[in-house]
């Protein structure tokens, strides 16, 4: 009976070592094909992260060595120093991405501006003018660009019958340039230009003051043609404003029919405009308004 009972005990403890034995066994494989499984996935990862990572290069304009800006900036610079600036302008747009953090990207930038300014594209040439002294302020190219800048808002200002808004921001660059740069290599061309842009806004007062008077405000017309002529600076419409305003205020005094000193003023800005101009432009108009006033005045006194 004990025999048995021992032949028992130790058949179970047999069968408890293989088990365990079958269970380290079983553990060991499962870990292998864990690791296995985490090293493939990881090298996965990484070959993922270095696609990535070339992505990013080439999505932020990183240069690196498996992209060939260096070969198209050449051509660019080649084109663009031929005077080919579409050319060069189309290559500058598709490297200049690509060459963000190499010292070329400065010398590009600023011809790219170039290019479509002697292109005649110049609205796009006020914006990589305006990009460049945003991101290059106080560069050794910050002058130059301030004044193409400036020069670039002159050339698409409009006549004096629009809104003068790319006149008046060419002003205030041009302005900005001879505050920062007075001794400056531009001085002589940005003075040149900033006279035009004054004339330019200084005219369109002229421009509203005749809408004024076509819309017979004849009140307003005469304040805003007054401060023009007050101040006229070398503008060729320095005549027609003065008679402009010799029309407004014999107007005015016209449809006021009986208001005497509307007339007493017409006659006079008459008579200095006769003393002052020997042009004949205007001498026979003049003579029928200079009757008008004069036949109104006599017909007032008569009444009195």
């Amino acid at each position: 009976m004990a025999n048995i009972l021992s032949n028992k005990i130790h058949f179970v403890n047999n069968k408890i070592k293989v088990k365990f034995v079958f269970m380290n066994k079983l553990r060991c494989f499962v870990f292998q094909i864990i690791f296995f499984l985490l090293l493939h996935n990881f090298n996965s990862f990484g070959k993922t992260v270095e696609k990535q990572k070339h992505s990013s290069l080439k999505l932020f304009g990183i240069p690196n060595s498996n992209q060939g800006w260096r070969k198209e900036y050449d051509k660019a610079l080649d084109f663009y120093n031929n005077g080919l600036y579409k050319q060069a302008e189309k290559l500058f747009d598709e490297i200049i991405p690509l060459m963000v953090l190499s010292e070329e990207i400065v010398d590009a930038r600023l011809k790219q501006a170039y290019c479509s300014y002697y292109n005649e594209d110049y609205f796009a040439s006020i914006h990589y003018f305006a990009e460049f002294c945003n991101d290059y302020a106080n560069s050794k190219y910050e002058e130059e660009a301030i004044y193409m800048l400036g020069l670039a808002n002159s050339k698409v200002s409009g006549s004096i019958h629009y809104d003068q808004n790319y006149t008046q921001e060419a002003v205030y660059i041009l302005k900005n340039y001879l505050k920062k740069y007075p001794s400056g290599k531009y001085v002589d061309e940005v003075n040149e230009t900033l006279d035009l842009m004054l004339i330019k806004i200084h005219e369109k007062k002229y421009d509203v003051a005749y809408t004024y008077y076509s819309l017979e405000y004849f009140d307003a017309a005469k304040k805003v043609l007054g401060d023009f002529i007050n101040d006229i600076t070398n503008s060729k419409l320095a005549l027609s404003a003065r008679w402009l305003m010799l029309n407004i205020l014999y107007y005015d005094a016209y449809y006021s029919k009986t208001e005497w000193q509307k007339w007493v003023e017409a006659m006079g800005y008459c008579l200095e405009f006769i003393s002052d101009n020997s042009d004949l432009k205007y001498s026979k108009r003049i003579n029928k308004i200079y009757k008008s006033i004069k036949k109104s005045i006599i017909k007032l006194e008569s009444k009195k």
